[in-house]
Formats: structure tokens, sequence, C-alpha cells
């Protein structure tokens, strides 16, 4: 994560550079799929002992044809031999030489990038050096014959008459796989490197001076930090903060309010903390540690399974994971299927014995939980501002009055 974040601090001080970089590699984006699993996965074809005798068809076809129009029409049948192994073998092989040309075109330009990169002077390019030589000559050697590419027409007849397809994708396939360690090398530069440009961008374009983004500092396993948070996602969205140190959060709030967009928030922050070392905040100091999340239990008709039987599921799920090791605990309504009297009693036991090994912030309707859990989790509460603005805010304490019978009102008029 540090030695991300100075490379995209680097390209971040050079913006000129950072567009020049993303140029160069632009030709790359569509290329991915076509050759990740040829350089990662695919075993390289079988090539068979009869391919390097190939182009004696070709040369039976034309003295048979000469045989047959000069010396006596029996010449056709050697003809007929040749065009039947000719055909047959094109066609036996297809399905591989079909989509080929497209995975060679993209290994090409994966080459030319690698070329272009080599000694320009760019930011973080320094890995690229003394790489064009080596890559220049091998996409010199997976072109095809520029007459291809002029007389189209030309190059089918040769495909079909003179095995031109078959023999270049065997060819090129053994160049392919002998040079597969230095090709998979080159895409990995580049895609670190397409990354590393994608992540400057992005955080450029969020302009930092206005507190869209910042670098997370790494605090302790229960210390976790936000200041003007925001949920990357979401247009507009408005920026909370909270802190907790030692305990975790019992968040409460009326009903639509946010307070599951808030959990959300907590949970892209620290992954994206985690991941990459940035925050969608103006500060931040953050446990860098997984994110487990009970967000969206559902009951299943096909399987059977309640929406009660679906949260106990998840809840020995993340008290299994809590055990092995510190975590950041992210959990929305928690034992929404049951009655009341057993979802408080199911709550807090499991929010207690989870909060015991993981830092733990969870949201409820069942405001009794904040008392209960008080020596576990510090109370925290959505509130949205009295003024024409209405802005939201978070503030200590449990929720003092819900809306969830203000709700059933009809609309003023």
């Amino acid at each position: 994560m540090a030695a991300q974040r100075a490379r995209v601090s680097t390209l971040l001080e050079a913006p000129a550079q950072l567009d020049a970089l993303h140029g160069k590699l632009a030709c790359l984006r569509a290329a991915d799929i076509e050759v990740a699993a040829l350089l990662f996965e695919d075993a390289q074809p079988l090539r068979p002992g009869w391919v390097s005798h190939l182009l004696w068809l070709p040369l039976l076809l034309v003295a048979s044809i000469a045989a047959a129009l000069l010396v006596s029409p029996w010449g056709w049948v050697g003809a007929a031999v040749a065009m039947y192994f000719l055909v047959t073998t094109r066609m036996r092989y297809q399905d591989s030489i079909g989509p080929w040309p497209r995975s060679v075109r993209a290994l090409q330009m994966l080459l030319r990038v690698c070329s272009l990169l080599d000694g320009s002077g760019l930011p973080l390019t320094e890995a690229f050096a003394g790489r064009a030589a080596v890559a220049g000559r091998l996409n010199r050697a997976l072109a095809r014959s520029p007459v291809q590419d002029v007389l189209p027409d030309a190059a089918e007849y040769a495909n079909w008459f003179l095995a031109a397809e078959l023999r270049h994708y065997f060819h090129t396939a053994g160049l392919v796989f002998g040079q597969r360690a230095f090709l998979c090398e080159c895409f990995r530069l580049c895609a670190e490197l397409e990354a590393d440009v994608a992540l400057a961008r992005h955080l450029r374009a969020r302009t930092r001076a206005d507190g869209a983004w910042c670098w997370a500092d790494s605090g302790g396993q229960r210390t976790l930090q936000l200041d003007g948070a925001v949920h990357p996602l979401l247009d507009d969205a408005g920026a909370l903060s909270i802190s907790l140190e030692g305990k975790g959060a019992f968040l409460s709030g009326q009903n639509g309010v946010g307070k599951s967009t808030f959990l959300r928030t907590v949970g892209l922050n620290l992954a994206a903390a985690r991941a990459f070392g940035f925050c969608y905040a103006r500060r931040a100091t953050l446990p860098m540690l997984p994110v487990v999340a009970s967000m969206q239990n559902e009951d299943s008709l096909l399987g059977g399974q309640s929406l009660y039987v679906a949260e106990l599921a998840r809840a020995r799920e993340m008290l299994a994971i809590a055990a092995a090791g510190p975590v950041v605990c992210l959990v929305d309504e928690v034992f929404r299927g049951t009655n009341h009297e057993e979802a408080v009693s199911a709550a807090a036991a499991v929010v207690d014995a989870l909060a015991q090994n993981a830092l733990v912030l969870v949201s409820s309707h069942n405001l009794v939980l904040g008392p209960l859990l008080a020596h576990r989790l510090a109370p925290w509460r959505i509130v949205r501002a009295a003024d024409a603005g209405g802005a939201l805010r978070l503030e200590t304490g449990v929720l003092g009055r819900t809306n969830g019978v203000a709700l059933l009102a009809p609309p003023s008029c």
C-alpha cells in the first residue's frame, strides 16, 4: 500500500506525464481479455509432426494440376487428394486458428507499448528498460506477410490452397509459448502501470483541495476516525464524521435517515484505505483490517430459508471469522426476522461476543440495544439539522425520537 501510494503521488505531481502515459496505454484496454488466458492459463497447442511437411501439399496440388493439363487427366486424382487434405486439415483446426489473429494482434500491441515505454523518460517506466529490442524482434516475428493485408482475397486463397494460415498459427504459437515468460512480465508491468494511472486520474478528478479524498493513516485495531467521509458512488453525498477509540459503535437514527448508507460509506472507505491507501474523506485514521459485513440478509423461497435463519447463518460465519483474527464487522439491522423480545436477546448476545474480537459497527431500530451494549459499543445517532437545508450529522447518544408511526400519516396537501 505504501509503495502504491508513492507511485500514485509521483503521477499526481506530473499531470502532463500522467496524460501521456494514459494515451500510450489506451490501446491495451480492450486487449487484456484476448491475451490473459493465453499467457496465464492456456496450454501450448500440440504441434503435429506433419506440420513441417505441410508445404508439400500445395506443391503436390500445383504439380498435379500441371500434369492433368499437360500430360494426363489422371493428374486430377493427385490434385483431388491434395485438396482433400488441405481442406480437411484447415477445417479440423478452424476453431483454433479463427480467433488466433486477434490474439496475435493484441500481443503485438502489448509489445509495441513496451517498446514505446522503454526509454520514454515517463514516470514509473524504469522497469521497461531494455525490453524494446526483444519486444521489437518478437513483434516482427509475429507479423504476417504485408501482402496479405494489401490483397485480402489473395490471402484467403493462400489460406485454403497453401495452408498459409495453419502454418502461421503453429509457427507463431511456438514463438508465443517460447517467449511466454517475457510476455507475461510485459503484461504484468503494463497492467500495474495502467492501474496506477487509472487511480491517479480518478483522484485527480476528485480534486483533493475540496476535501474529496485524503491519504489514510494507519491506526490501531480499534481506532477508527473519519472526518467528512462521503459515499464515493453517490452524487452530492453528505459528509459525516465519526471517531471510535477502543469501542465499536451502536448506530441509531430515524427511518430513511441513512444508517445503512453510512455503514456502506465506512466499508468502502475501509476497503479503499487497505487496498490503495486513500479515503473519500477530509482526514482518516483507520485500522488496516479485513472488512466483514452483514448488510442485506434475505429469505429464500427456493432454499426454504427464512430471514431469521439467514441472519443466524451469517452471524455464525462472522463469529468464526472474528475468532480467527482481527477484523472490522459492519452489521445492518441485526436480527430483523423474529419477534422483538428474542431479536433483542439474540442481537445482544451475538454482538457482545463479536465485539470481544472485532471492531463492530451495528445499526438497529431496537434502541434498547444501545444501553445493553454500551460496554462494547459507543452510542452514535444520525440526525437531520432543523434548518432549511436539513443536513445530516453524526453525534453521540441514542436516538430520542422515532418516526415510524409518523410516516403512516398521509402527506400534507
